[in-house]
């Protein structure tokens, strides 16, 4: 899932490494991913949890493969 989402983040620029141009771009993006995974699938990724790592957790990504046709409409990725 975290691959996924590292790449919905990056679709806009076409390239895995981000120049400090394409900063601001990247992190725009990720929050609108984001927001729509919240608003439309009821999940929190890529949030930091106290204590520990992040919100990224198994369940979470069992949730975010159990409709593959959503997750690929919210993140831009083609479900193939």
């Amino acid at each position: 899932m975290e691959s996924v989402l590292r790449i919905a983040y990056r679709l806009d620029i076409k390239s895995w490494r981000i120049k400090r141009t394409q900063k601001t771009a990247t992190e725009a993006k990720k929050k609108e991913v984001q927001e729509k995974l919240r608003r439309e699938m009821n999940l929190l990724v890529d949030l930091p949890k106290q204590g520990y790592g992040s919100s990224n957790t198994g369940n979470v990504a069992g949730g975010f493969f159990q409709n593959p046709e959503l997750a690929s409409e919210v993140t831009g990725i083609n479900i193939d």
